[in-house]
């Protein structure tokens, strides 16, 4: 068997396990909204519990009130209740939710994060992308974006403002600063990025996008006060109470505190504070060049890593790097592997009882940040030493 039989069966091995997974995903999809036993038991029950008591006038993080209407949903909490964790300016996202009976919201919730995945992939390809290569459809096979839609979560909100300032960054900075507010939902996974966006913002004068970001954040923020003028203060008490810092959280942060000193808390932000350091490096050694459509994704891959806590659906906001870097593989077989790594992740995810699911993904962000290292070294290699393309190759050019 020559070199090129043995490519060619690689390749065709990829795609049928791409093909696979995608399958399965999109039965796992339908059981999400048909089963009864799954419908209550994602985390969406915890959005749709919350924006109930905000109709109701009620305190959205009052642990027993949370905690009655998540067990008639069908969701049972190791403790009392769980929590929207989302800081109090993303409450008005879950009021539409508190207005409807629970399976038309668990519909319009996961119309809304089907929309926001199909839209940044839209986005993704256009920014990136050329009128022949369909690398693009790599994304949809991309693992932590489909169990974000399984669960119900909001990070494809994150995503989505994430796609959003890299395609108006240049054009339209005050419509790419107002896009940020939707990273700001969880803003503990974009600690580095958002450091390096500030100094960038200081070092090229570009305050439409901190205008842009403060007009969005007033809105919203209004909006909160209005449907809760306690919310503020209510959200500030969740904080004091609920032990997150506890959880098993799978992230580097959490081990090395577990590690070193389990009870200091704030070792867990100490590899936050060293990915700050060299993402504020990587940026001041490009700060004449710096592009955010090129240049951001690996201090978002960077930040993710270093995260004070993070799951496995928070590294959708990898999708954009990984897209990026599917356009620049040279060839097809490499494009291939970054479905492969999803399959592989799927496979594992769900061969997994849930209280190992997380834990045995640690190895996921660090997955993602050498298959984007590997592509762009082999794009600059090629980039440097130009080679005729093979017919084979020939729908990247």
């Amino acid at each position: 068997m020559n070199k090129q039989t043995r490519g060619n069966l690689a390749e065709w091995f990829m795609i049928a396990l791409c093909t696979l997974t995608l399958v399965f995903f999109i039965l796992l999809f339908a059981l999400s909204f048909a089963a009864k036993d799954l419908i209550g038991s994602r985390d969406f029950t915890v959005y749709w519990a919350t924006g109930k008591l905000l109709v109701q006038h009620s305190n959205p993080y009052d642990p027993h009130l949370l905690g009655i209407i998540e067990r008639n949903a069908g969701l049972h909490p190791p403790e009392e209740a769980m929590f929207m964790r989302n800081p109090p300016w993303c409450l008005p996202i879950t009021w539409p939710l508190g207005l409807l009976p629970f399976y038309p919201a668990s519909l319009l919730w996961g119309t809304c994060l089907f929309a926001c995945f199909l839209l940044s992939l839209y986005l993704l390809r256009n920014l990136y992308g050329n009128g022949h290569s369909k690398r693009y459809l790599c994304g949809f096979l991309f693992a932590p974006a489909l169990i974000c839609m399984i669960a119900g979560q909001t990070s494809l909100f994150l995503l989505l403002g994430l796609t959003l300032f890299l395609r108006n960054s240049r054009s339209h900075p005050f419509w790419a600063g107002s896009a940020l507010l939707l990273c700001t939902f969880k803003p503990h996974v974009f600690i580095p990025f958002a450091l390096t966006l500030l100094l960038w913002v200081l070092v090229r004068k570009q305050f439409k996008i901190i205008f842009g970001f403060l007009a969005s954040f007033a809105f919203f923020a209004a909006l909160t006060t209005l449907m809760d003028p306690r919310a503020w203060s209510e959200y500030m008490q969740l904080l004091h109470s609920s032990g997150q810092g506890w959880n098993n959280i799978p992230c580097i942060g959490f081990y090395f505190r577990t590690c070193i000193p389990p009870h200091a808390l704030w070792m867990q932000y100490v590899p936050t504070l060293l990915g700050c350091a060299w993402s504020l490096h990587f940026f001041w050694k490009r700060r004449n060049t710096w592009n955010w459509q090129q240049d951001a994704h690996l201090p978002v891959l960077i930040s993710l890593l270093v995260a004070p806590y993070t799951w496995i659906f928070d590294q959708s906001i990898a999708l954009p790097a990984m897209i990026y870097a599917a356009y620049k593989a040279p060839d097809r077989r490499v494009a291939l592997q970054l479905p492969t790594i999803n399959a592989l992740l799927s496979v594992e995810t769900f061969c997994f009882r849930s209280k190992l699911i997380f834990a045995a993904t640690l190895w996921t962000i660090p997955a993602w940040i050498a298959w984007y290292l590997i592509v762009m070294h082999l794009h600059q290699k090629n980039a440097s030493n130009p080679v005729p393309l093979s017919s084979e190759q020939s729908e990247t050019a």
